[in-house]
């Protein structure tokens, strides 16, 4: 993709839209990308479906479908 640490990139799900500054970690494997969940802003959060768990009626979101492109 051609990006190094600090390029503005558009992460798009069928949820939304964030946009993003890239940040290579090789510990990510390839074709996958990671954000923790824990901050607010951006809101990657709104990229992932909200699902409640059954048994603790505790939402989670810690996957999803996303493309991502040089912004």
């Amino acid at each position: 993709m051609g990006l190094k640490d600090g390029d503005r990139v558009r992460v798009s799900s069928a949820k939304g839209t964030a946009m993003l500054s890239a940040k290579a970690d090789l510990s990510v494997l390839p074709d996958s990308c990671f954000y923790p969940e824990h901050f607010n802003n951006p809101p990657v959060k709104d990229l992932m479906a909200v699902e409640v768990d059954a048994a603790t009626g505790v939402p989670y979101f810690k996957q999803a479908a996303v493309s991502v492109e040089k912004a």
